[in-house]
């Protein structure tokens, strides 16, 4: 179940940031950012390049920085590296909600999304019960990511329809981020527990 609200609340998160980028980036457009270049080019080639840029640091993240960061400040900690970054990251949005420096937060966010966040999000399903690992798993990777996804498109039918500006949004996302730290604070206790007991050579359990 925290694996579950843990899930719901990265993918909410994220995928309001997505709209923030993509409703700062028309806003943008239509101010005239692109020039003299057509608006849809101007559009494709900026997307294009973000996640140019996300796909290869996630990628270099994964290959050189992910098992150090596990092996240094094990599992638990990690889970705190992107909601950190991310609330930073909001924080600014909230404060200035300039393209630029949305697409540097988003770029930051999705990179770690893919590459720690992912990696230390599995291992925790390592302690798990047998039902967690092949049931709960793939209830969880499939069901809540999906929820995740169609709250923020219902959040922003909310927005669309009652106008609500970007910096909302940015301030929405500083909410769920703190909800989402409480979660990863409850969800490391309970990591802890189930290693501990599996140190101790018992069996997992679900009593808490």
């Amino acid at each position: 179940m925290l694996l579950a609200a843990l899930t719901f609340l990265l993918n909410c998160v994220n995928t309001n940031g997505e709209y923030i980028l993509d409703r700062t980036l028309l806003e943008a457009v239509e101010a005239g950012a692109a020039g003299t270049q057509d608006p849809s080019a101007f559009i494709g080639a900026f997307k294009g390049e973000y996640f140019g840029w996300v796909n290869l640091i996630g990628v270099l993240l994964q290959l050189f920085a992910v098992s150090r960061i596990l092996r240094l400040i094990g599992v638990r900690r990690a889970l705190y590296i992107l909601p950190c970054v991310a609330f930073a990251s909001y924080s600014v949005i909230l404060a200035a909600p300039l393209l630029a420096l949305i697409r540097i937060g988003k770029t930051t966010e999705n990179s770690l999304d893919y590459s720690v966040q992912n990696t230390s999000r599995h291992a925790l399903f390592l302690v798990g019960t047998r039902a967690e690992k092949y049931v709960g798993k793939t209830i969880v990777d499939t069901i809540m990511v999906r929820l995740g996804d169609v709250t923020s498109a219902g959040l922003v039918f909310v927005a669309s329809t009652y106008a609500l500006p970007t910096k909302a949004f940015a301030a929405l996302n500083l909410g769920l981020i703190v909800c989402w730290v409480i979660v990863i604070s409850v969800l490391g206790r309970e990591h802890l527990r189930r290693s501990d007991r599996i140190d101790a050579g018992l069996a997992p359990d679900t009593t808490s």
